[in-house]
């Protein structure tokens, strides 16, 4: 008959891990269902490679139970201007149909913090100047509100582009504490990047040397991990902040006359644009599904709704692989790009 797999993570040890503690074989307590196995490069590769041949695929640690398989690298390139602190993913998700989905993430980020005799560091305290400034502005501006009651009409306390200076001072106040405290783990991280001990060398190391080397290793690798995810989301948040300056350039144009008046035009052209993009949004989205019915069987850019979406819009940009639609459904791939070309014109 056929094997039934349950969706609950294993909690025990298996192979030789039964008879004492193997690694691979014996759970992970911080991750459960996770069981880790470490290839050590500072050793010959013939001991990699016998790991893998007489330990984890005799023992089956890769069987018909396993859900998912994610390669981890921690990488340090001392000779990158500035030092560069890293960490490479590849993660394999098996799906119970026979499908094989993998997904590939290398992050980066700098293992130094910019001195403070450098350009950035300039533009730094430039930029905290300028900060400043708007604090002192904002807190001018709510004295005035509240000792001379004539101001509170001339000047209301919740128009919008108020509103922006202080999403733009608290945004600011955010960024620089996540600044010092992503400049205080780094340093701490690069600490135990560097006092990481050596492998266990000589003839027969003991299972407690092995043991507590690579719990060092997998410490250090998980903080690794972490930094460079903190520093990928720090830039996702640089991004919005950069839009909030966006509006700040767009509060300053009102005091030039002939950037006012382009404004003004954007806002009052603000209804049709926005009855634009509904009406594309109406089209761009009905022929994306119909490219992911057509060909997400059979092509990885169409594969799901998301990626659907993506490849639909990158044709928009006039980046489209016609071949590869073409020889999984000829009539409709020509069907489909004249309706979404005649559409957009």
């Amino acid at each position: 008959g056929k094997r039934c797999f349950s969706d609950a993570p294993a909690l025990r040890p298996y192979g030789p891990g039964l008879l004492a503690y193997a690694e691979g074989f014996v759970p992970e307590t911080s991750a459960p269902g996770a069981y880790d196995a470490f290839l050590d490069l500072q050793l010959p590769v013939a001991s990699a490679i016998e790991k893998l041949e007489h330990t984890l695929k005799d023992y089956r640690w890769l069987d018909d139970a396993s859900a998912s398989l994610t390669l981890q690298a921690m990488l340090f390139n001392a000779e990158a201007s500035p030092p560069l602190l890293g960490s490479m993913e590849v993660h394999f998700r098996f799906d119970r149909s026979g499908g094989l989905r993998h997904q590939v993430s290398v992050r980066t980020t700098a293992a130094t913090t910019p001195g403070s005799g450098s350009i950035e560091g300039l533009l730094d305290y430039i930029w905290l100047g300028l900060v400043a400034v708007l604090v002192i502005r904002q807190v001018s501006r709510i004295i005035a509100w509240v000792t001379r009651p004539k101001s509170r009409v001339q000047a209301p306390m919740c128009s919008f582009f108020i509103l922006v200076d202080w999403a733009t001072v608290v945004g600011s106040v955010a960024m620089v504490v996540n600044f010092l405290l992503l400049a205080a783990e780094t340093s701490y991280v690069v600490e135990r990047v560097v006092a990481l001990p050596p492998a266990p060398q000589g003839v027969g190391p003991t299972s407690e040397a092995i043991q507590q080397y690579h719990e060092s290793w997998g410490a250090v690798l998980d903080l690794v991990l972490a930094l460079t995810s903190w520093a990928e989301w720090n830039r996702m948040y640089l991004f919005w902040y950069t839009l909030l300056l966006t509006f700040q350039f767009l509060a300053s144009f009102r005091s030039q006359p002939k950037l006012a008046q382009l404004g003004r035009v954007l806002t009052e052209a603000a209804e049709d644009l926005w009855h634009f993009i509904v009406f594309f949004l109406a089209i761009f989205l009905n022929f994306a599904f119909a490219g992911f019915m057509i060909f997400g069987a059979y092509i990885e850019g169409w594969s799901s709704a998301f990626q659907a979406m993506n490849t639909t819009l990158q044709i928009v940009m006039g980046f489209i692989d016609i071949n590869e639609m073409y020889d999984v459904a000829p009539t409709s791939t020509i069907l489909w790009f004249i309706g979404f070309a005649g559409s957009l014109i």
